[in-house]
């Protein structure tokens, strides 16, 4: 099934790839600002689930093949990535001894209902953008090699991410940093769902996939490049 704006004569239809990738990378650029000034911090921090939200929506409005398979694999990577954020806080032995503070909004048995929706973000995306670039004539080499890359491209974007959410109060290791046991879970976990959404027989082509994740590489490694500087 394809995306209704497509054939549809409403104001949204005008607006391009371009201007809401463009849109997006501005957005990620106000946050990373506003959270450099006290005065700001607290309310950027905060706009965090709402930036997630819209970020995901962007992705999904530029999304063209609704079809059952890829429903299933979305609900699939997205529950599964929350039950194992869950099972993370509860036994402490996937990712290592972490917990989940405020910022990112409502949570369900001490994680983030986002959280879900975290993982399939960046699956979706990254998976996007490997599909688009690696392709192969042996299918399982394509479907290994694409899963790998995807993954490996998970963790490196996590690697930007921890110092940044620790440091505004999305999750915490109990004043220490991530141990590698984080990491190479990261790598197993994304490996898993990438192999899932590879596999998956719906179109994967979506320019909203490379914007968004250009926005999330220059907004955390922003943060990272400020922190080493003042440093």
């Amino acid at each position: 099934m394809k995306n209704s704006f497509q054939n549809t004569p409403i104001p949204f239809q005008k607006l391009s790839v371009k201007s809401i990738g463009i849109f997006l990378i501005v957005m990620h650029l106000f946050g990373f600002l506003g959270m450099q000034f006290s005065v700001s911090r607290t309310w950027f921090e905060a706009l965090t689930p709402l930036n997630l939200l819209i970020s995901a929506g962007a992705v999904l409005w530029f999304h063209t093949d609704f079809s059952k398979s890829f429903v299933k694999v979305s609900l699939g990577i997205g529950l599964s990535g929350f039950l194992i954020e869950v099972l993370g806080v509860k036994t402490e032995l996937i990712f290592g001894k972490y917990a989940y503070a405020s910022n990112l909004g409502w949570k369900v048995a001490e994680v983030p209902l986002l959280i879900g929706l975290n993982w399939w973000l960046l699956t979706y995306c990254f998976g996007m953008l490997i599909q688009h670039y690696f392709r192969y004539k042996n299918r399982s080499k394509n479907l290994i090699l694409n899963s790998l890359i995807t993954a490996f491209g998970m963790v490196l974007l996590d690697i930007l991410i921890e110092p940044v959410a620790i440091r505004h109060g999305l999750w915490h290791w109990f004043g220490k940093h991530p141990p590698l046991q984080n990491y190479t879970a990261w790598l197993g976990c994304a490996f898993t769902f990438a192999l899932f959404f590879h596999l998956a027989k719906f179109e994967k082509k979506n320019p909203m996939a490379f914007y968004l994740l250009i926005a999330q590489f220059l907004f955390f490694g922003g943060h990272n490049l400020i922190k080493l500087i003042l440093n």
